[in-house]
């Protein structure tokens, strides 16, 4: 596995980390495209983690940054 993400897996990342916690339809929103497969390759490499949160609509992905990871990948010392 390359080390370096795809344009579209770093544009997701930035959503996730800029505006978490939010759900893959909100960045489906943002982007204007689906997300789920740069979703699961964040997810793959522990940048992201996806926790459900019930409604009592139904129940919705919320994506979140995995901050010792994140920080580690991209060299910073401070998360927001």
């Amino acid at each position: 596995m390359s080390n370096a993400l795809s344009q579209a897996a770093l544009e997701t990342l930035s959503i996730i980390a800029y505006k978490q916690p939010i759900s893959r339809i909100e960045i489906d929103e943002i982007r204007g495209v689906q997300t789920s497969g740069s979703i699961q390759k964040l997810v793959a490499r522990q940048l992201i983690e996806e926790k459900k949160a019930a409604s009592m609509v139904l129940v919705e992905r919320f994506c979140m940054a995995q901050r010792s990871i994140f920080m580690d990948y991209f060299g910073l010392k401070k998360f927001r």
